[in-house]
């Protein structure tokens, strides 16, 4: 059987030795110049990686192009989505902020100093 690879798109996996070095911790000290739209965020838990989720916009009614991680074996940087309705920007904000708040809290979530901030598109 073949010996599968770690991908950031699906998890758990363990990472490898020093590897959690190439991550920052967000903690409620570094949370408001960690979180910024576009900003990747890691879920890792006892040196294991368990997911990941962006910072997205707060979306306004119409197509937009959300782009892909950088991680994503694609050649296309972005694919299109059209939202039917406009996003509360409260709901946006309250949903993000206990998601981080949870993750914050518990210590499990990080950023990658080093991957790029995603741009969306309103088209």
């Amino acid at each position: 059987m073949a010996v599968k690879k770690n991908s950031f798109l699906a998890g758990p996996w363990a990472l490898k030795k020093n590897e959690i070095n190439d991550f920052t911790k967000v903690t409620a000290d570094n949370r408001k110049q960690a979180i910024v739209q576009g900003r990747i965020m890691y879920v890792i838990k006892m040196g294991s990686y368990s997911g990941f989720f962006t910072i997205d916009p707060c979306f306004t009614k119409g197509w937009w192009k959300i782009p892909f991680a950088p991680f994503f074996k694609k050649d296309v940087k972005h694919y299109r989505v059209y939202f039917n309705n406009d996003i509360p920007r409260v709901k946006w904000a309250k949903d993000f902020n206990s998601i981080i708040t949870k993750h914050v809290e518990s210590g499990e979530l990080y950023i990658k100093p080093t991957d790029p901030i995603l741009t969306y598109i309103k088209e």
